[in-house]
């Protein structure tokens, strides 16, 4: 489901495999596997379970698995899951991409394309 509304974007309600990738304060490279939520050519949420996690600010590779495709983004929240043991982390793409998700973000509603 396509969802308008004032951001500068439409997002796609839409759950995707996806990992995401960053260095960590004392350099050490780590990646975890997480799920998008909610996507946009700007960014997107993602759910993921607690544990090592990009920090708020952070720089991090997102890789779509499924699309085999790849932006950099910049962490702009994280919020403790409604669910236990889980984390939402919200990124924004340093270059948006009408692509990077795959054709979600141009199909009707009901995703017939």
């Amino acid at each position: 489901m396509v969802v308008k509304d004032r951001r500068r974007s439409d997002r796609a309600r839409i759950t995707l495999p996806i990992e995401i990738s960053w260095h960590s304060l004392g350099g050490e490279y780590l990646k975890a596997r997480v799920d998008t939520q909610v996507v946009s050519s700007h960014g997107a949420l993602l759910r993921a379970k607690a544990g090592v996690l990009p920090q708020l600010g952070q720089i991090a590779r997102i890789y779509a698995v499924e699309e085999e495709k790849h932006g950099i983004a910049r962490v702009t929240r994280m919020d403790p899951s409604p669910f236990p043991g889980w984390t939402l982390v919200a990124v924004e793409l340093k270059e948006p991409s009408e692509t990077l998700w795959g054709n979600v973000l141009k199909c009707s509603g009901d995703f017939s394309c």
